[in-house]
């Protein structure tokens, strides 16, 4: 993918994994944290993974090493200096729940 998914400071230490049928980009943004990219055919890319997992201080992840796929489930290690490291599964498919349930 060219110039970062169109933000230059979309670069380096990036990791590859497939996991149900997309390949997952995890590459390091050191502005604004790291990003997750997918694509099922290799040609279209979304977005999955936005701007440090909500702490811009989720730099990268350390290469290909903190990303794995385990039990039917993608984990997502993160590379941060300032509140450590923090390991991240992806939920690509939601339960919601009830919010009132009545008594019979």
């Amino acid at each position: 993918m060219d110039n970062g998914f169109g933000n230059l400071d979309t670069r380096g230490m990036s990791a590859l994994e497939v996991f149900n049928e997309h390949l997952y980009f995890v590459v390091g943004n050191y502005v604004t944290g790291m990003e997750v990219w997918r694509t099922a055919g290799g040609t279209r890319w979304e977005q999955v993974g936005f701007a440090g997992f909500g702490d811009s201080n989720n730099l990268a992840p350390y290469w290909d090493n903190p990303v794995t796929v385990f039990n039917n489930r993608l984990y997502i290690g993160t590379w941060n200096w300032a509140n450590g490291g923090e390991v991240w599964l992806f939920l690509h498919e939601r339960i919601y729940l009830p919010l009132v349930l009545r008594n019979r």
